[in-house]
């Protein structure tokens, strides 16, 4: 079972440097770069992934985080594709993100933060990571998801209301 830890930070430099600390366990750790990320939000509201990834896996990586960054800290009432913000919460819920809470914790972060998403797998990894982010006095957020296929959480997060109830 994985789970997602996010942790915001009101300085834009911050989720970096807790990056750079988590890079100096994540060998011990067994933790894959791909499952790492930072988002910045500049003061003009603009939200950038900041990643690194292995070349084989980079595009179910990219696209799983890119829609995951997308339906979290993208404002608007419109998805890129057209899709209503609506449909977000349902999507967070299918693959086992608490969506109240989680669009709660992100609307509070500021222009000008930074946040660090981390999927870890299994309990000892949970508690070296949040014990190298107490560190960094950021707010975090912690979610459960639905088994660990990141194909199936990308296709959860990507279909949309209609295209599930016909199938």
């Amino acid at each position: 079972m994985a789970e997602l830890i996010v942790s915001e930070f009101d300085n834009p430099n911050t989720a970096f440097l807790a990056r750079a600390a988590l890079g100096r366990i994540q060998g011990a750790l067994s933790l894959p770069d791909d499952d790492i990320v930072v988002v910045n939000a500049g003061e003009n509201g603009h939200v950038k992934l900041c990643e690194s990834m292995k070349i084989p896996c980079a595009l179910a990586h990219d696209s799983f985080w890119g829609v995951l960054i997308n339906l979290l800290f993208v404002a608007g009432d419109e998805e890129p594709d057209g899709v209503s913000r609506k449909t977000t919460p349902a999507k967070l819920a299918a693959i086992g993100v608490d969506a109240e809470s989680m669009l709660s914790f992100i609307e509070q972060a500021r222009a000008g933060f930074s946040a660090l998403l981390v999927l870890v797998h299994g309990p000892r990894m949970r508690d070296q990571v949040l014990g190298v982010l107490r560190g960094f006095q950021g707010h975090v957020l912690r979610n459960t998801l639905r088994g660990d296929d990141r194909g199936a959480w990308l296709r959860a997060l990507s279909d949309s209301p209609a295209e599930e109830e016909s199938t």
